[in-house]
C-alpha cells in the first residue's frame, strides 16, 4: 500500500484537504477555485514553474519513503508511514510558510462596479496628492499644458498592517480625525488623483508600505465621496498582476513582492467599497521611465554592459513606457466625459524587450535561447520562494528576456492613442537636450 500510495500521495492529500476546506466556508464545491495548494503558490508568490518543481519535489519524496516499505517488515510500514505524515504536514504547511500568514487578497473575489454610460463627468478642475513625486510632478505640468486648473495636496502619511483586512481598513479610516477636513479642501474639485505612495519596488513589507499603498487609496477616495468629487483616479501598478502572460484590466491579482502585495491590497481594497458620488478609476501604470529617474539611469547602464540579452527571438512585447505616455493617458481618464471601466490599463507604446535595450544602449543585445531563460527564472523563482528578497532582482531579469504583453481593452475601445515617447526617455533625449 505505501508504495502504491507514495506517488500519488501529494495531490490526494492537496485535493482532500482543498474540498474539506471550502466545504467549511461553504463554498459551492462545483465551482471553479484557485485553491490548492500549488495554485496559492504558483499565482501569489512563485509562478508556475517553481511551484511545479517543488510538488514534484514532495512527489518524488513521498515515492522513495514508499520506497522503504519493499522491506517488507513491520517496522519499515510503520517508517514510510510515519515520513508521509510528516512530509504531508510540511507541504500543506507551504502556504503558509512562504506565502505568510495574513489574508490572500485573491479571495474573495471581487465584484466590480457596472459602468454607467448615461452619467456625464466634468474636468475642469483637478487636484493631485503626491504632486512632489516623479510621476505627480509630471502630471501637474502635462494638466497645466493643457490649461486644466490643477492643485497639489499634501497627502497623510499613514500606516498599516499587511495582514490587515478591508474591514480593518474601514476602521482605520473611520477613526480618521483628520478626513473631514482634508475632504473640505476638495470641494468644488472635479477629478482627484492619487499619485502619492512609496513606489519602491524593493521594498519590505511594514506598515509604512502598506499604509501609503493599501490604505491611503480608501483614505482618498473617502475624503472625495465626502467632498462630493466626480471621479478620483488611483495610480496603481501593473505589477498587482505579477508574471501574468497577458497584463489586463480584470480584477485578478498574483502579487510577487512586499510592493506588488500592497498595491493589490489597495486596488483590493478600493473595488470592494462603495461610494456614494465618486468614481473610483485604478490606473494600472506599467514599467514607466523617465530621464532622470533612477530606474531609467539603471537601464541604460545595463544595456550598455554585457548583461543586455533577451530571450530569442526578442520579439515579445515589452511593459516598459515612458511618463510622457502615462502622464497623457492619466488626463484621457480623467476627462472622459462619461463612465469608465473600475480598472484601465496603459496601453503599450509597441517596443520588444530589442527594442528597449537597443535604444537604451544603443546597440543589439545577445540573443540567449528561450528554454534557457526560462529554466534559468524558474530556478531564480525557486530560490526565492526560500529567500523573498530574490523574488524583484528574478523578476526585472525575467522582464528584460521574456518581456509581458498587455491588453489595454479600455483605451483601445475608446479610441485613446498614446504617442509612444519611450525611445527618447531611454536614449537620454531630453537629458542631452537640456
Amino acid at each position: 500500500l505505501a508504495v502504491v500510495l507514495g506517488p500519488v500521495l501529494i495531490y490526494l492529500l492537496d485535493t482532500s484537504s482543498t474540498l474539506v476546506r471550502r466545504q467549511a466556508r461553504g463554498d459551492q464545491l462545483a465551482t471553479s477555485h484557485r485553491d490548492h495548494v500549488y495554485q496559492r503558490l504558483a499565482l501569489r508568490k512563485m509562478g508556475h514553474v517553481p511551484a511545479a518543481l517543488l510538488v514534484t519535489g514532495f512527489s518524488a519524496a513521498a515515492a522513495a519513503i514508499g520506497l522503504i516499505a519493499l522491506q517488507g517488515s513491520g517496522p519499515a510500514n510503520l517508517v514510510a508511514f510515519a515520513g508521509f505524515a510528516l512530509l504531508g504536514v510540511a507541504y500543506l504547511l507551504l502556504p503558509r510558510w512562504i506565502l505568510g500568514s495574513g489574508p490572500d487578497v485573491t479571495d474573495p473575489p471581487v465584484q466590480v462596479r457596472p459602468q454607467d454610460p448615461a452619467r456625464r463627468f466634468s474636468s475642469r478642475r483637478w487636484v493631485v496628492a503626491g504632486a512632489t513625486g516623479f510621476v505627480g510632478r509630471a502630471l501637474i505640468e502635462e494638466l497645466r499644458s493643457r490649461g486644466i486648473h490643477v492643485d497639489a495636496v499634501n497627502a497623510p502619511r499613514l500606516t498599516f498592517d499587511p495582514a490587515g483586512s478591508r474591514e480593518a481598513a474601514d476602521q482605520a479610516i473611520s477613526g480618521s480625525a483628520g478626513l473631514e477636513q482634508f475632504a473640505r479642501t476638495l470641494q468644488d474639485v472635479d477629478v482627484v488623483v492619487n499619485a502619492a505612495g512609496i513606489a519602491d519596488a524593493g521594498a519590505r513589507s511594514g506598515a509604512s508600505l502598506f499604509g501609503a499603498n493599501a490604505l491611503l487609496p480608501l483614505w482618498l477616495a473617502r475624503a472625495a465621496d465626502l467632498a462630493g468629487v466626480d471621479r478620483m483616479i488611483h495610480i496603481s501598478s501593473a505589477a498587482v498582476q505579477g508574471r501574468a502572460p497577458v497584463l489586463d484590466e480584470s480584477p485578478v491579482w498574483a502579487p510577487f513582492s512586499p510592493y506588488s502585495a500592497s498595491k493589490a491590497r489597495g486596488e483590493e481594497f478600493l473595488l470592494g467599497s462603495d461610494f456614494a458620488t465618486t468614481e473610483v478609476v485604478i490606473v494600472r501604470a506599467t514599467s514607466v521611465q523617465g530621464a532622470e529617474r533612477p530606474t531609467t539611469i539603471r537601464l541604460r547602464k545595463l544595456a550598455r554592459s554585457w548583461v543586455a540579452s533577451v530571450a530569442r527571438p526578442g520579439d515579445r512585447p515589452t511593459v516598459v513606457s515612458s511618463i510622457d505616455g502615462l502622464t497623457a493617458f492619466v488626463a484621457s481618464v480623467g476627462g472622459h466625459p462619461t463612465s469608465t471601466p473600475a480598472i484601465v490599463l496603459q496601453p503599450w507604446e509597441g517596443l520588444t524587450t530589442t527594442d528597449v535595450l537597443v535604444a537604451a544602449g544603443r546597440r543589439r543585445p545577445r540573443m540567449i535561447p528561450a528554454l534557457v531563460c526560462r529554466m534559468v527564472i524558474g530556478a531564480g523563482y525557486l530560490a526565492a520562494a526560500v529567500v523573498p528578497g530574490l523574488a524583484g532582482a528574478v523578476r526585472r531579469v525575467e522582464l528584460m528576456w521574456l518581456g509581458q504583453a498587455q491588453d489595454a481593452a479600455w483605451a483601445r475601445a475608446a479610441g485613446l492613442v498614446v504617442a509612444p515617447g519611450v525611445r527618447d526617455v531611454l536614449g537620454g533625449a531630453r537629458e542631452s537636450a537640456s
